[in-house]
């Protein structure tokens, strides 16, 4: 079934733990840093992960799936960016200026991003699963 972005904007407002806003000129839906807006020029989801919001240009997995498992998948995608960025980090600073402070302040870093990580693997299972 192909989810149209109208029925994502309801499923985003029917999370558990989304947050809804509601302003004069439009309403909005925020859950696990996704953002989804409608107003007058139509419906769009972002990333809230920077300062300034990006658009999400590849929506498929929203379409396809729905919005919780479209926001989880992009999640997966962040997280695993994130863990290789701290591996090149560790393994540079091993081989370079092998700071011990900096190395075990990567080495946590990286331990936080995998219980993320494999949160979100979790939580995408027991979508596909439904």
């Amino acid at each position: 079934m192909i989810h149209t972005k109208d029925r994502l904007f309801v499923q985003a407002r029917m999370l558990k733990h989304s947050v809804y806003i509601e302003l004069e000129d439009e309403e909005s839906v925020i859950f696990k840093g996704i953002k989804i807006i409608n107003n007058e020029d139509g419906i769009k989801i972002y990333s809230t992960d920077s300062e300034f919001y990006r658009e999400i240009k590849c929506t498929k997995n929203f379409h396809e799936m729905g919005f919780e498992y479209g926001a989880f998948k992009f999640l997966e995608q962040k997280y695993k960016k994130k863990l290789d960025q701290i591996e090149q980090g560790i393994q540079s600073e091993i081989s370079t200026r092998k700071n011990h402070k900096r190395i075990a302040f990567l080495k946590d870093l990286r331990e936080t991003q995998i219980t993320k990580y494999n949160e979100t693997r979790r939580r995408i299972e027991q979508i596909e699963g439904r």
